[in-house]
């Protein structure tokens, strides 16, 4: 097997994983919205709220946001505006993305490192903090947000040595809706 086989196979593997996460976040969303839906009926009309529901919630976004994030970069979700680079030759551009895709691995990684670490720290010290009403304690979401943040990072790193999979949608884009925008100008 050669290298550039077994970096695509990596490259499969990180986004197969985002693309299960972000099916847990899925879940995790329509969960948040039923147990929301139930409480405000509850409340509304029947004067029984959840009472747990608003720290259930809060611990779900952990799940949402954190797990959600890698499949939008491997998807190339996040929002760019190209309005110097699209002038640029495509070696110009792929080094700057190789740059900031590296800078927010980098950053991301130091994330990823702060949260373990803070999880641990907390694990040492049980029972630790926990949210106000039903005492969920923080330190498995802590360790969530950790995991989706590390793959978040290994999202990036799939940028920087391969920055043509993260100009690929942006050059279609380009060549597809740049006329389209052109006739409206006109």
């Amino acid at each position: 097997m050669s290298i550039k086989q077994f970096g695509k196979q990596v490259e499969r593997g990180i986004h197969r994983a985002s693309w299960t996460f972000a099916l847990v976040s899925m879940v995790m969303l329509l969960a948040m919205m039923l147990l929301q839906t139930a409480d405000v009926i509850g409340r509304y009309v029947f004067s029984k709220p959840i009472t747990s529901s608003y720290d259930m919630i809060e611990v779900m976004m952990a799940l949402l946001v954190f797990w959600g994030l890698a499949y939008c970069a491997s998807d190339n979700g996040h929002v760019r505006v190209d309005l110097i680079l699209s002038r640029l030759g495509r070696r110009t551009r792929e080094t700057l993305d190789r740059f900031t895709f590296g800078a927010g691995a980098f950053i991301l990684a130091l994330i990823t490192w702060r949260l373990a670490d803070r999880a641990w720290t907390i694990i040492q010290n049980l029972p630790g903090p926990a949210t106000q009403t039903t005492h969920i304690p923080y330190w498995p979401f802590l360790i969530v947000a950790a995991i989706g943040t590390f793959l978040f990072c290994l999202e990036h790193l799939v940028h920087v040595f391969n920055p043509s999979s993260a100009k690929r949608e942006a050059d279609e884009f380009l060549k597809e809706e740049a006329p389209v925008a052109q006739e409206i100008k006109n």
